[in-house]
């Protein structure tokens, strides 16, 4: 058996586990090391390695080093650190594998329109086929579909299902844009039936009838031409089928390169288009078979772990309605910026394989596991998770907030089983009421930044009630001191998961009357922030959103003073100091033990912070959140709310509206 390098490990995955790597399949090589063994010991496969960085021309000095990525499923590259230059070694498609468990690639695409793109999307097909997951599991089809008809044709027509057809259709997931062009209204819907000349179309929706047509696939639902956009009620209707439409879709394309409608996704050069022809050199297996290795130019793993804080994330991940298309179908095929990605219940790939590698470091890029979850207490964890992200991304109509993410909704009911109220769960109510604001400071300049969504009906307990980022901070325990008494919401059209017009929840708990002060921010103490005391400590709370004070005629004819939410263009003093306000305990988030292996730990307790509704001075409204620290012991049952700090508190009957 020949001895393993001491240098390059062979770029064997099992030999960095067994050594002393730099991390996990990660090995950092001096480049004098590795021209030393070439010369002394002969090590091909380091010989192999300074051919690429010459190859590929990195600009490297004697002292420098590389590092050598080999991970478990076997996938190895080259990292130059600086620039992130990445090299992928594999064996050609059709070869012998060089040694065991390299990876097989085949050609990478260098235009999404090219026939190693549409060799990709066949291969992953035919993958996808075998997953017992992805099969069909219902006949559904749309109200509306668009016939495609055949490679050739000039026109394409909206025609109209019947519930026993079992039509194939894909799905777009696109950017619309703002941008007026063509769409179905009523006024002409018998002539998008008739046929739609594709010249009259908008980019991205002629790369989509292209790619439904090399799918060999008859029909593709787009929203802008199945849904009758000037009719609400039909908007409503369809709206409420998201979870149908995207489940039992063929495929659904996402577009996600395109910002606009009319820039279509077909048109740009990929990576490889811009890349050096791989390096292909003659090898020996071990068995001392002949075959070839390769080395290629591949998108640098950070392309692969976006999120919504980078520069170049595609223009898709920003838009609302999106989190939900992609994450309800079973089959997504992504055309990005430098290469095709694939994603399914079964599993990731792209054309370079990174994709498969880093999956887990970041959900966009894989399926929220609704459709394998049975348990209900995971599909609320998830649905924490989904409106996080959810409430990062842009919505052109506000009042689209909670429609755009009902098939979601649908889905984690038809798990739980629970009623749906606004956004948050019955049967999950007091969790779900602890969401706070995400706000970059902690001054009041930065709750002006927060945007009520005004005429919409969500109610303040709810995350859908502003328009603002919110979180969910994981550990949590939900009060016992905290039960639900009583919850009803009236929605506004026909789809129940939809728009509302009102809704309230009442709980019993503990409470405790308190005053809104103005102090100085923790942060800048030049810029003034909300606090409030609570016994000896001064808190300072998530305000929702710019808050002011208010006066209103009590039940009993006597004029009081509370605080709401300033909505925009209010010429309302903003809040002063000494208005009452209430804090209502729900609950408390387990932040951590305090050391390593010690029985104490560090819990937040969670109150609502409420005031008085103008609306009606016997019931209250959300305003912010309040979180105080504590030490418990490890699993003492209950030791929060037996803390001091409670002691204030008394039993009280609240209804928030």
């Amino acid at each position: 058996m020949s001895q393993t390098c001491d240098v390059c490990l062979d770029l064997k995955y099992s030999a960095q586990r067994a050594g002393n790597g730099e991390g996990p399949g990660n090995s950092n090589v001096n480049v004098r090391y590795l021209r030393d063994f070439v010369a002394s010991r002969g090590c091909r496969v380091c010989l192999f390695i300074l051919e690429c960085l010459r190859y590929f021309e990195f600009e490297l000095a004697s002292g420098d080093f590389v590092m050598l990525s080999m991970q478990e499923n076997n996938e190895t590259t080259i990292l130059e650190p600086l620039t992130y230059s990445t090299v992928q070694i594999y064996t050609p498609s059709g070869q012998p594998p060089a040694w065991q468990g390299i990876v097989t690639g085949r050609d990478l695409s260098t235009h999404p329109d090219s026939q190693a793109a549409d060799d990709f999307i066949e291969s992953c097909l035919a993958k996808c086929e075998q997953h017992p997951t992805c099969r069909p599991t219902s006949t559904y089809v749309p109200t509306r579909l668009i016939d495609v008809g055949l490679p050739g044709n000039t026109e394409v027509r909206v025609v109209e299902t019947v519930p026993s057809s079992q039509d194939r259709y894909v799905a777009l997931s696109y950017c619309w844009g703002g941008l007026e062009t063509i769409k179905t209204i009523a006024s002409n819907y018998e002539a998008m039936k008739q046929g739609i000349p594709i010249s009259n179309l908008p980019q991205t929706i002629r790369d989509a009838i292209t790619v439904t047509r090399k799918l060999k696939v008859r029909h593709v639902w787009i929203d802008a031409l199945c849904i009758i956009q000037d009719s609400a009620s039909d908007w409503e209707i369809e709206s409420s089928n998201m979870a149908s439409v995207y489940r039992n879709a063929y495929l659904t394309i996402s577009a996600a390169t395109a910002a606009c409608v009319t820039e279509g996704f077909l048109q740009h050069e990929h990576f490889a288009a811009g890349q050096k022809p791989p390096l292909i050199i003659e090898w020996e297996t071990w068995t001392g078979q002949r075959t070839l290795l390769g080395a290629r130019m591949v998108p640098a793993e950070t392309t692969h772990t976006l999120d919504l804080m980078d520069d170049d994330t595609p223009p898709l991940w920003f838009r609302g309605w999106t989190l939900q298309e992609s994450n309800l179908s079973t089959r997504v095929l992504g055309y990005h910026q430098e290469e095709l990605w694939w994603s399914c219940l079964g599993g990731s790939a792209c054309e370079c394989g990174m994709l498969d590698r880093v999956r887990d470091k970041s959900k966009i890029f894989s399926f929220w596991p609704f459709y394998s979850i049975t348990d209900s207490q995971e599909a609320y964890k998830d649905w924490h998770e989904v409106v996080t992200e959810f409430t990062s991304r842009v919505l052109t109509i506000s009042s689209d907030k909670l429609p755009a993410i009902s098939g979601i909704a649908q889905v984690v009911q038809d798990i739980t089983k629970s009623r749906y109220i606004a956004g948050v769960w019955l049967d999950n109510l007091v969790a779900d009421l602890s969401w706070q604001a995400c706000m970059e400071n902690d001054n009041i300049e930065a709750n002006h930044t927060v945007i009520p969504l005004v005429n919409y009906g969500a109610p303040t307990f709810s995350w859908a009630s502003i328009e603002h980022r919110i979180f969910y901070s994981p550990g949590w325990v939900s009060a016992r001191s905290c039960t639900v008494l009583d919850a009803d919401c009236k929605v506004a059209g026909q789809n129940l998961l939809g728009p509302i017009d009102s809704a309230h929840v009442t709980l019993r708990g503990l409470r405790l009357e308190t005053t809104l002060e103005i102090g100085p921010g923790l942060m800048d103490p030049d810029k003034k922030t909300y606090v409030v005391v609570h016994g000896s400590k001064t808190l300072r709370p998530e305000a929702d959103m710019a808050l002011e004070t208010f006066e209103f005629t009590n039940e009993n004819g006597v004029v009081e003073r509370s605080v709401r939410r300033s909505p925009p263009g209010s010429s309302t003093k903003q809040a002063e100091s000494g208005t009452p306000v209430f804090l209502f305990y729900i609950g408390y988030h387990c932040v951590g033990r305090l050391r390593k292996g010690g029985n104490r730990q560090r819990v937040d307790h969670a109150y609502l912070l409420l005031g008085k509704s103008p609306r009606d001075s016997t019931k209250y409204e959300r305003i912010g959140i309040v979180t105080e620290g504590f030490q418990m012991e490890v699993g003492a049952p209950e030791a929060s709310e037996c803390s001091e700090a409670l002691e204030d508190f008394s039993e009280a009957i609240v209804t928030i509206l």
